[in-house]
């Protein structure tokens, strides 16, 4: 019995950490595409100064 309970908690919250995860993901990838962006313009603009 408690096998049982232990095993539905572990698959419960298994799955609820992975979607926590998954969104936790998802934010840390979309800040670096903003990351990434802004250091492109930076880049571009100080390359478009130089000439």
């Amino acid at each position: 019995m408690c096998l049982v309970l232990c095993g539905f908690y572990i698959r419960h919250w298994s799955r609820h950490l992975y979607e926590k995860g998954f969104h936790v993901w998802m934010k840390i990838i979309y800040k670096l595409k903003v990351l990434l962006r802004e250091i492109h313009w930076m880049y571009f603009k100080r390359a478009s100064n130089e000439c």
